[in-house]
């Protein structure tokens, strides 16, 4: 599947190198323009509304605040799935700028209404997108949108990455996944924890 990243920091390389590995067509693109190291100038989209025009699946890895901007000036093919990695962190790390009764992947399908929106791949670090692997099990990915066969698609991503997908519900309940992402980020993050943990459901 034609797939654009947007967005080459930490989050970005770790999944763009896993769409790689599992044979997506991938491009990438920043706002700087800059390629990041390990890839070729053919990964780079130098036109922005010709690689959106062309790809099928867009993957958000930019700080939440920076989404809108990006969108404002470019249109998007219908039913276009982008999958929404951002989290609607506030300033001092410690508290989400949108939450409760709306949520950042909602308000990007405000800005976005054509496209399918997905949220995935916000409750965890670059460094367990890039290895997954855990000896007691796989980490669960939580998901959220409102088009089903969106879902199955992205679904069927995590799960060759090597998490395990777990359908969270319609797009609304992307507000309660991406307070989830904040125990894992203060941890982490601000904690100085080892990032080399996650969720993981357990049934019976």
């Amino acid at each position: 599947m034609k797939t654009l990243i947007i967005g080459t920091g930490n989050v970005g390389k770790a999944l763009a190198r896993k769409f790689q590995e599992n044979n997506h067509q991938i491009k990438i693109y920043n706002a700087s323009g800059q390629l990041p190291d390990g890839y070729t100038k053919n990964h780079f989209a130098t036109n922005f509304q010709e690689a959106i025009s062309e790809t099928k699946l867009i993957v958000l890895a930019v700080p939440f605040e920076a989404v809108q901007s990006i969108f404002n000036k470019i249109s998007i093919e219908p039913e276009t799935i982008i999958v929404d990695a951002t989290n609607p962190i506030a300033s001092d790390m410690k508290s989400m700028s949108i939450g409760n009764t709306c949520s950042g992947a909602e308000k990007i399908n405000e800005w976005i209404p054509n496209a399918h929106i997905v949220k995935a791949f916000n409750t965890t670090g670059w460094e367990n997108m890039k290895n997954s692997n855990y000896p007691n099990g796989k980490l669960t990915m939580f998901y959220a949108g409102n088009d089903k066969k969106s879902k199955q698609i992205v679904a069927s991503i995590i799960d060759s990455f090597g998490f395990q997908p777990y359908d969270a519900g319609d797009l609304f309940m992307a507000r309660f996944i991406e307070a989830m992402a904040m125990v894992w980020i203060y941890q982490a993050r601000i904690n100085d924890s080892n990032p080399n943990f996650g969720f993981s459901i357990l049934e019976r």
